[in-house]
């Protein structure tokens, strides 16, 4: 069995909807109430809609799919919010293969098959993954299906088959948001940035309120630049704001991975 790769865990951190019937009132534009497509309105919206918490837990199943593997897993995740991400990777039988634990300036990933560890810095993993922006916030934020699109870019908005589509259009690139307008949260990011010759989508569905939040229970993340590959997440369990445990240590036997 080959060991997870870093990128397979950390991109991890790389729905049709109606309208709610107070909304039908208003006069539409596809479906969409007009004072909606306005852009400062929708920002605002996105700002205050963004999950948040202290503690967060989780059960899911993943499968990731690139050119050389093809992986199924069940990870449970533990999150401190802006401190600590813990992860435990179970393919088969319940046996614990790999541990990931990620701060805002470091991840160590605990490879139980190969007894081996390794340690990185952020500059390390950002040029591991070819992704120069990641962050710790851009990882929290991918898990809770909050906008990665920062709220002060200039958008236009439009209404498309009962969504809200936000775009931006620049030498750099495009980025391309899909809003649904019943709880103002991300259904949809298309992302092309190329001077670093990327090329992503990212799909949130099935959202589930959580202590007056909104989050979702299935991610597909599907980048085509550098590399073709494809992530699922489907979440079976959420527990916010109890605080948890987030043991690791390194075993004296394994070996330090350079």
């Amino acid at each position: 069995m080959n060991s997870l790769r870093l990128p397979a865990i950390l991109l991890f951190f790389l729905v049709s909807c109606l309208m709610m019937s107070s909304c039908r009132s208003k006069k539409e534009v596809a479906g969409v109430p007009r004072n909606y497509l306005n852009t400062k309105f929708l920002m605002g919206e996105l700002d205050e809609n963004r999950a948040g918490f202290e503690w967060l837990s989780g059960r899911c199943k993943i499968s990731f799919k690139d050119e050389d593997q093809n992986i199924s897993a069940t990870v449970n995740l533990r999150m401190q919010q802006d401190s600590m991400l813990w992860m435990s990777v179970t393919p088969l039988f319940g046996i614990e293969i790999a541990r990931i634990v990620i701060s805002p300036d470091s991840a160590l990933v605990l490879d139980r098959i190969n007894k081996e560890y390794q340690v990185l810095n952020f500059d390390e993993i950002r040029k591991f993954t070819g992704v120069p922006e990641l962050t710790f916030a851009l990882l929290q934020d991918l898990i809770l299906g909050n906008s990665i699109v920062p709220v002060s870019r200039k958008f236009d908005a439009q209404a498309e088959n009962g969504l809200i589509l936000l775009t931006n259009h620049s030498q750099r690139g495009s980025e391309m948001l899909w809003l649904l307008p019943s709880i103002f949260r991300p259904s949809r990011i298309h992302y092309e940035d190329q001077p670093n010759n990327q090329k992503f989508d990212l799909h949130y569905s099935n959202f589930k309120e959580i202590g007056g939040k909104h989050f979702p229970q299935g991610i597909r993340l599907v980048l085509d630049e550098p590399q073709d590959l494809s992530l699922d997440i489907n979440f079976t369990r959420y527990i916010i704001n109890e605080s948890q445990d987030m043991p690791y240590s390194i075993p004296a036997s394994y070996d330090r991975k350079k």
